[in-house]
């Protein structure tokens, strides 16, 4: 099966032919192209300049060692700077070089070893190409502290058994820490044997993370071991070294004291907290055998001393024997006989030389209980004799409301309330309806009790509840208060959706002199009984009362949550405001009467002409005249114009006619229906231009009317042409411009691609093509098959066929020309476009002659790649006798060379009919390059001879010689293979090969 192959590098190739020029006008206005070499030591990717990709590998984004990239550049690139970004392949950074700007000419860019660049996530890491790495910082760190650089860290264990410590290892860089080696972590020195690593999870750390290792230290004697671990990464400061100073000591027992999970180091302090005076807090102390032999406790001598030994007894005792890694507890009781700090000492005798007696000092601290009264209604804490009493809110005279109220005991000992004083009020409109059940409440417990508000008047009233308690507060006080009410009615009244307060203002906004506008006024009642309005009374009074006449009247009733409304009509008696009171009775009695006051604007009315075409306004007298277009001379445009009146009385047209054109081009058709129009009516008249001569037509249409303008101009314009036809090609579904440029892209060598060209009219007149003109010149690869019609009618089209048929490798141009009678483009100019690329073959296809592919060198080598072996066998000897060419050890390709010499020897002695020249004078399809294979390409062939197939049972001809009088042949029918010198005048099979 054939595959293509683009070459990503054909525009490389150098167009030398004065017959193909590089550009279409014979003017040099091809954009620079930028060539980025890459010379260094290392290979690149995704290299970009303004967002173009540079490769010199076929479906990559690579630039390997030693290639270049040639891209043309986009306009916008030029004469401005701009960074080449990359990435080195090796390490994966992502890199830029510094800023480089281009002008009108190419521009090479070469990448060497010392060339400065930056990493692009952290600009404050630049170096030369060679030097550039991540910026990490190696830091070590044991037990949260720090390991300096070629510090000492000091470890011991016994002798028979291994400690592990774990260290932490840091990148505080900013850049990614990668450490080096199958094993970064290294330990060496005289006594490296009795330790061992285990390595880091993973070999890259990024900035701020960190990653652990381990070092086991296993001592074969007691004695002292010395080791330097190294850490071997990308830190630019080089590996980070420290050593390890360990001792392998005897085995013997350790006494660890633990409590809380903590270790208490001897001397140290176990801190039982706070504990209140009176009572007891228990404690267990841990002793843990961390060493290597039975660690044993002389129990009957552990003791308590110190200034306040009796606030700590030792409740139990621990076992007297620990096995290693086991552990036994005691526990002590913890009592503090005073407030503050109680101190004492804990001995343990132990086994253990090295802490013998173990000493722990005690200390708790005793602290003073309270109990905290906290009071509470609901979700609402309630602070003591707060300023802000707690309000039982409004409630209606004649009934009752009762509120639960919670006591809480916040404090840490027991809470008691009076059992002789009870809950007490100042008020007897505040009565304790209940009183706390449970008078002791522990810390955490809760009591309630029920206060009932009776309101006797229709007022405020306040009181003082009482709490009488052991705190330290000893009496609490609840203040609260309520108020008594009776219900009533509460007017309000509201114009539109807004509430009008006492003496506030209802603005009806503007109203036209002698006309009138109507506006509703709504009663509510807000109150909690019925609402009686004097609707008999209700008055409007004062200096412009005239321009207020009320037209209906609200209800005299109004339920609870209910409204009323009325209407006033306001009539202006002058120009500008107009004021008057409205006063409206009822038996709110809070507010009666309801005085609100009324105001309009009375203004003056105008008529206002707005023009419009479609929806595009017109503005009167515009200096941008209304533009009809282009119209033919032969036709008319007719547009319609709509007269808006947007003011706020009649507009009337007083014009006769009413619309009036200053340029007879310019016709009104239709005037508008009428001449009054109200306040938001419109009326349209219709105005045709009809052009005379092909040129811009101006004049003015003129309305004349009662608004405060009196005139309004409409400047218009127009143009007529004459109708003429247009040009138009496509290829495909794209149209191609004027000087535009149909570009086949690849195209296989030996083979045509047909270009089909489509020639429109759109333009208004017949479209006549000068077909026997139609010409392309240039690249001789182009041909005109067929020609287009000569006619095209108004918007038809015809078409015509270019067929391009490549011969060499490399990118082909030519000029299209189509002469029409469009006057404005004639001669129509194309520019065509295609890039010749060979065929890729497969081992056992048909290659070009009819052969079959046998052979593929992978690339172009000495202008060929490919063998081909004709599928036709010859018998005939190999050539003259004793003759020698002196040929032997001919290697791939050389045949060809060799056939060459063998014939012109063969001639040179008057030989003809031998081996060579059959291959020499083949002629198959055309195809006149046959040759002779030699000794390794017929190897080649019998690799290959079942694909190729067609051999006799015979022994083949090479164009190898062994001797004077002998050749190489090798045997490729079925069977065994062999290769065998043959007399020359032997006769044998031939078959030709032939390369490309």
């Amino acid at each position: 099966m054939k595959k293509f192959l683009t070459l990503a590098a054909i525009f490389a190739l150098v167009f030398t032919t004065c017959e193909e020029p590089t550009n279409k006008n014979n003017v040099s206005d091809k954009l620079p192209s930028l060539t980025i070499r890459n010379e260094s030591s290392f290979d690149l990717t995704d290299v970009k300049f303004s967002g173009i990709s540079f490769s010199a590998v076929s479906g990559s984004n690579d630039l390997p060692k030693s290639t270049q990239s040639v891209k043309e550049l986009k306009k916008e690139d030029l004469n401005k700077p701009g960074y080449i970004t990359f990435i080195r392949k090796d390490i994966g950074i992502a890199c830029r070089t510094e800023a480089i700007t281009i002008g009108d000419e190419d521009y090479t860019f070469t990448f060497l070893n010392d060339r400065q660049v930056e990493e692009i996530a952290n600009n404050n890491n630049r170096n030369s190409l060679a030097q550039i790495s991540f910026i990490s910082k190696v830091t070590v760190e044991l037990g949260g502290l720090s390991v300096p650089k070629n510090d000492i860290v000091e470890i011991e264990e016994f002798v028979g058994f291994t400690k592990q410590t774990e260290f932490t290892l840091k990148n505080t860089g900013v850049g990614k820490l990668l450490l080096t080696g199958t094993q970064p972590v290294k330990i060496t020195g005289t006594g490296a044997d009795a330790f061992s690593v285990v390595q880091p999870t993973s070999s890259e750390i990024a900035p701020n993370n960190s990653l652990t290792f381990k070092i086991s230290f296993s001592p074969g004697v007691i004695q002292d071991y010395n080791a330097t671990v190294t850490i071997n990464s990308n830190d630019r400061d080089g590996d980070f070294t420290f050593t390890m100073r360990a001792r392998g000591t005897p085995p013997k027992p350790i006494a660890t004291v633990l409590y809380e999970n903590g270790e208490i180091a001897q001397n140290g302090t176990i801190n039982a907290g706070e504990v209140i005076i009176t009572l007891s807090k228990s404690i267990t102390v841990f002793i843990k055998n961390t060493g290597a032999e039975v660690l044993t406790l002389d129990t009957a001598n552990i003791t308590i001393t110190g200034a306040d030994a009796e606030a700590f007894i030792k409740t139990t005792n621990p076992g007297g024997s620990i096995s290693i890694g086991g552990q036994t507890s005691f526990v002590i009781e913890c009592k503090p006989t005073k407030q503050g700090e109680n101190n004492a000492i804990l001995t343990i005798p132990t086994n253990d030389n090295s802490r013998n007696p173990v000493v722990v000092y005690l200390k708790v601290t005793g602290v003073k209980g309270s109990a905290v009264l906290e009071l509470k209604q609901g979700n609402t804490v309630i602070g003591n004799n707060s300023l802000t009493p707690f309000s039982f809110g409004r409630v209606e005279i004649g009934t009752v409301k009762n509120l639960s109220f919670m006591i809480i005991n916040t404090g840490n000992i027991t809470l008691n309330l009076s059992e002789t004083s009870l809950i007490t009020s100042t008020n007897t409109a505040f009565e304790i309806l209940s009183q706390p059940v449970t008078k002791t409440l522990i810390p955490g417990a809760s009591v309630s009790f029920t206060v009932r508000f009776t309101p006797t008047a229709e007022a405020d009233a306040a009181a003082f509840i009482d709490i009488p308690n052991d705190s330290d507060e000893g009496l609490f006080t609840l203040n609260v208060t309520g108020t008594g009410y009776v219900k009533r009615p509460q007017i309000t009244i509201a114009y539109g959706n807004t509430a009008i307060a006492q003496n506030g203002t209802i603005d009806a906004g503007e109203v036209l002199l002698t006309l009138s506008k109507n506006i509703t006024v709504t009663i509510k009642n807000t109150g909690e009984e019925v609402l009686t309005v004097d609707t008999a009374n209700i008055t409007i009074t004062g200096a412009n009362a005239a321009a207020f006449s009320k037209i209906t009247n609200p209800g005299g009733s109004i339920s609870i949550g209910g409204e009323s409304s009325f209407v006033i009509k306001c009539e202006p008696v002058v120009q500008g405001e107009n004021n008057a009171v409205l006063t409206i009775p009822s038996n709110d009695i809070n507010r009666n009467p309801v005085v609100v006051y009324l105001k309009f604007t009375g203004v003056k009315g105008s008529g206002i002409l707005s023009l419009s075409q479609g929806s595009t306004p017109i503005g009167n007298n515009s200096i941008t005249p209304f533009d009809f277009g282009q119209t033919a001379l032969d036709s008319s445009k007719s547009l319609v114009f709509t007269i808006t009146n947007s003011g706020n009385i009649p507009l009337v047209l007083t014009g006769t006619p009413a619309v009036v054109s200053s340029n007879a081009v310019f016709t009104v058709t239709t005037q508008p229906a009428n001449t009054t129009i109200n306040p938001s009516a419109a009326v349209p008249f219709i105005v045709q231009y009809t052009p005379t001569a092909e040129q811009t037509d101006t004049g003015t249409i003129t309305i004349t009317n009662d608004s405060n303008d009196t005139l309004f101009v409409l400047n218009v314009k127009a143009t007529g042409y004459t109708r003429k036809p247009q040009i138009t090609v496509f290829h495909g579904d794209n149209e191609v411009p004027q000087y535009g440029t149909i570009n086949l892209g690849d195209v296989l060598l030996t083979q045509s691609q047909d270009i089909t060209v489509i020639i429109k009219n759109t333009g208004e007149e017949l479209l006549t093509v000068n077909t026997a003109n139609v010409t392309v010149t240039g690249a001789t690869v182009f041909t005109k098959t067929t020609n287009p019609a000569a006619n095209v009618s108004v918007g038809g089209q015809t078409q015509f066929v270019i067929r391009c048929t490549p011969t060499a490798e490399r990118e082909y141009q030519a000029t299209l020309t189509i002469p029409t009678n469009d006057s404005f483009r004639t001669p129509y100019i194309v520019y065509l476009q295609a890039n010749a690329v060979p065929v890729i073959y497969q081992i056992g296809d048909t290659g070009p002659a009819g052969g079959i592919i046998f052979y593929d060198a992978g690339s172009t080598i000495n202008g060929w790649r490919y063998l081909e072996a004709s599928l036709t066998d010859f018998n005939t000897q190999w050539g003259a006798y004793a003759t020698s060419i002196g040929n032997t050890g001919l290697s791939i390709g050389d045949g060809k060379q060799n056939t060459q010499l063998i014939v012109a020897k063969l001639n040179q002695l008057g030989e003809t009919g031998r081996a060579a020249q059959v291959c020499a004078n083949l002629n198959l399809n055309g195809f006149t390059d046959w040759f002779l294979p030699s000794r390794d390409e017929l190897d080649l062939m019998y690799q290959q001879r079942n694909t190729i197939g067609g051999f006799s049972n015979n022994y083949y001809w090479s164009s190898s010689e062994d001797t004077y009088t002998q050749a190489w042949t090798r045997y490729l029918g079925s069977g065994s293979s062999s290769s065998i010198s043959s007399r020359k005048d032997n006769t044998r099979s031939v078959r030709a090969i032939r390369r490309f």
